[in-house]
């Protein structure tokens, strides 16, 4: 199993805005197949590996028919690469690999470098998850504080 075999959630950053892209790897020897699959529909892809580096082409319809030119290379939990699309350009590809909460979006949560528990304006956060030792909580006021 090579470090890039897993689930990325991944994000294509193009003139048709943010493309988010779930990716999924499983290598064999120097080849590799799987699947690709977001808000323009899903396809099985296959394609070659060089260490921690994959490269596939994938067919599109929509917006317009066209191959894409795929690269992306892990780094431990992180993924990093470019999809071309011929006359249009290369356009830069990131994800993270599924599961990898440091990636998500927490929004309002508040990330603590701690070992103790957040105490949030009078009320214990109600929402909490302790990963590797740092805190990420959710603050949720107590009815005290409305």
């Amino acid at each position: 199993m090579a470090d890039i075999d897993g689930t990325w959630d991944c994000i294509v950053k193009s003139p048709l805005g943010d493309q988010e892209m779930t990716l999924t790897v499983t290598t064999e020897g120097d080849r590799f197949t799987g699947s690709g699959g977001g808000q323009m529909g899903a396809m099985e892809i296959e394609g070659d590996v060089s260490g921690n580096t994959i490269t596939w082409k994938m067919s599109i319809s929509s917006p317009m028919p066209m191959t894409l030119d795929c690269e992306a290379t892990a780094d431990g939990d992180t993924l990093t690469g470019s999809v071309g699309a011929g006359a249009f350009g290369s356009f830069p590809l990131s994800g993270t690999r599924a599961g990898n909460f440091r990636g998500l979006n927490w929004g309002r949560a508040v990330r603590r470098r701690t070992g103790r528990p957040f105490h949030w304006g009078g009320a214990w956060a109600s929402t909490s998850l302790r990963l590797n030792g740092i805190w990420y909580q959710a603050p949720y006021p107590n009815s005290r504080s409305g």
